[in-house]
């Protein structure tokens, strides 16, 4: 789960883009020799991309933020190991080098969920947090040839790192050539309203050209980049369809990616959650509970009273999490009070911990012997009287597993599915040079009062999913307990010993692939 720089009350709750504020001092006192490079830290964001300066400036992130080296002792022996283990070599001179420097360095921690963001995958992020892109609106992917997919065929440790899966070459999807037999398709129907929608693009539209360029030869970031641009402005794309080209002319616009999704079951509202990366969830989800309720409350009008729906299914499913505040303010539109998080974080050389407790019309937050209230942003928004049934699932990570503990601890909500991921940590974002960030472990955070690091969310409920079946198993079993279904819940004695073993068995799994890992790239 991403740490957020600001919480929407106001308060400074958790640092999220960090700048290396420390930095100078690690550098005077545990590395005097290299303090030229912290200057290059800050300065060389746009200069000629160098090896050197980003390996050296992500060493020093490391030493600045990570959870495991909070210790002066252990932080000093990381940077006598890591700091100038390269230098007088060549590893260094080239991107992919420098990557691979970083991935070795990176896995000597053992955190699972460290990792460098690309410039490219910064980009991304930073869409997909506003929730917003001035384009088409249009879902586009391109298959792999079959020689593509046969080279991809390499055995890869379930928590690689992301730059070692660019190293590999695995990362096909933005790095292959668009080609006759790897084209860009739209796969999906763009929704109402969207440039897409308005200029007739179809589900299986093969795009062939934009403008008066042809795809063919581009990655599909290049032709990304060619729909992409100012609002109100044209693009024109030409698409083979059934057989047929077709010319179509739209409208860029600002493309709003909606984070929820909502039906009605009858007299059972469901409610899907596809992640917690953009700042605006919590809005997204109030306005589907209205759809589910057919209330039109306002933000500051609440009508709980009035909904519709006799019970709550919120689906979190394939959710990999996302923003640590969306998570709380979320929480707060499905609870009148209740514990909802307690974070340990690193703050230089010791644990701070804060406690997240929801009131009536408060949200209080307590740290170091210190407490302060801040104005709920959202009121409960759901009638306490109806029951609410999570779905979880193998993929149900980070801050899904936080809001599913949440309800599940201080709401009673019976949880449907399969064991979640167990990421109960989060990583502070540092900005690097040339466009890189560093995203590192920094803090632990318990979800309702629940540690799930490892462990993850145990349902209440088992049930696997079928993905051959033509209906969907775990959904059926959600809505029956949503009506009224009897569940029966493992008793405390038996949960923990389950819930152990679990952990037991993944810390194992996950060093047997560190060292797999270390071994097969990084002999």
């Amino acid at each position: 789960m991403k740490t957020s720089k600001f919480f929407p009350h106001g308060l400074w709750v958790l640092a999220g883009f960090l700048v290396l504020l420390l930095g100078a001092h690690y550098l005077k006192t545990e590395s005097p020799k290299s303090a030229g490079a912290f200057e290059q830290c800050q300065t060389a964001k746009k200069a000629v991309f160098n090896g050197k300066t980003l390996y050296t400036c992500t060493v020093l992130a490391v030493a600045e933020r990570h959870r495991e080296l909070v210790n002066r002792g252990a932080r000093q022996a990381f940077l006598q190991k890591w700091l100038h283990k390269f230098d007088g070599t060549s590893a260094l001179e080239t991107e992919e080098g420098t990557l691979k420097a970083i991935s070795e360095m990176v896995l000597s921690l053992k955190g699972r969920f460290d990792f460098v963001f690309t410039p490219s995958a910064v980009e991304q992020n930073e869409i997909i947090e506003k929730g917003q892109l001035a384009g088409i609106g249009a879902s586009v992917a391109m298959p792999l040839s079959a020689s593509e997919r046969s080279n991809s065929q390499i055995r890869l440790p379930e928590h690689a790192t992301p730059q070692l899966i660019a190293l590999l070459k695995l990362d096909r999807a933005r790095q292959t050539l668009i080609e006759s037999d790897n084209p860009l398709v739209v796969i999906a129907e763009p929704d109402e309203g969207t440039p897409a929608f308005k200029g007739g693009m179809k589900k299986g539209d093969v795009i062939v050209k934009v403008g008066s360029e042809d795809v063919a030869g581009k990655s599909l970031d290049e032709v990304l980049n060619l729909i992409r641009g100012e609002p109100g402005t044209p693009v024109k794309l030409s698409v083979l369809r059934q057989g047929g080209k077709i010319d179509l002319e739209l409208i860029r616009a600002i493309v709003d990616f909606k984070t929820t999704s909502e039906k009605k079951l009858d007299d059972v509202g469901y409610l899907r959650i596809s992640h917690f990366e953009s700042m605006r969830v919590a809005n997204d989800l109030h306005k589907s509970i209205d759809v589910l309720c057919g209330t039109t409350s306002t933000l500051e009008a609440e009508s709980v009273a009035d909904c519709a729906a006799k019970a709550l299914i919120v689906d979190l499913r394939g959710n990999p999490g996302g923003r640590f505040d969306a998570v709380l303010l979320s929480s707060e539109l499905l609870l009148e009070k209740g514990n909802l998080s307690s974070v340990m974080m690193r703050d230089g050389d010791k644990i701070v911990r804060s406690d997240f407790v929801l009131e009536t019309d408060a949200l209080v937050v307590k740290e170091a012997g210190n407490t302060a209230a801040h104005r709920r942003q959202f009121d409960l928004h759901f009638p306490l009287d109806r029951r609410i049934v999570v779905i979880v699932d193998e993929f149900s990570a980070s801050g899904a597993e936080a809001m599913a503990g949440i309800l599940q601890q201080q709401r009673g909500a019976v949880v449907v599915g399969a064991q979640t991921r167990g990421k109960g940590v989060g990583q502070c974002t540092i900005g690097l040079p040339y466009g890189y960030a560093a995203n590192f472990i920094c803090m632990e955070y318990l979800a309702g009062g629940k540690a799930l690091d490892w462990v993850g969310i145990t349902p209440d409920v088992v049930s696997k999913r079928d993905g051959t079946a033509a209906t969907d198993s775990q959904l059926d079993l959600a809505l029956r307990i949503a009506r009224g279904e009897a569940v029966s819940v493992a008793d405390a004695n038996t949960l923990a010993t389950y819930e152990g073993e679990i952990k037991a068995a993944r810390q194992q799994a996950y060093e047997e692939e560190v060292k797999d890992t270390l071994k097969r790239f990084f002999r």
